[in-house]
């Protein structure tokens, strides 16, 4: 997430929700919306063990540093950096 939003990649939430529904992860009888989307995103960042997702993820990264970023504060905030593609 924070690649893509670092990138200002847009989300196609279009090709998410076929992903989510591939996979099993989104069920809804309605389409994907951008605030249902979110919502999903807020509950989840809520429920990540963030010192275990460290634990993790500390051989992958170059920059221990960048470790103590990791909080449900700035991944919401990440969250909320998210932009997404227009369906024209």
């Amino acid at each position: 997430m924070v690649w893509f939003v670092s990138r200002k990649i847009p989300l196609n939430l279009t090709d998410l929700e076929a992903r989510l529904r591939q996979s099993g992860h989104f069920e809804g009888k309605k389409s994907l919306e951008k605030e249902s989307f979110m919502a999903m995103l807020q509950e989840r960042i809520s429920n990540v063990d963030f010192e275990n997702a460290k634990k993790d993820m500390r051989p992958f990264i170059k920059d221990q540093a960048a470790l103590s970023l990791w909080n449900d504060t700035f991944f919401k905030h990440i969250a909320s950096l998210i932009t997404f593609l227009s369906s024209a």
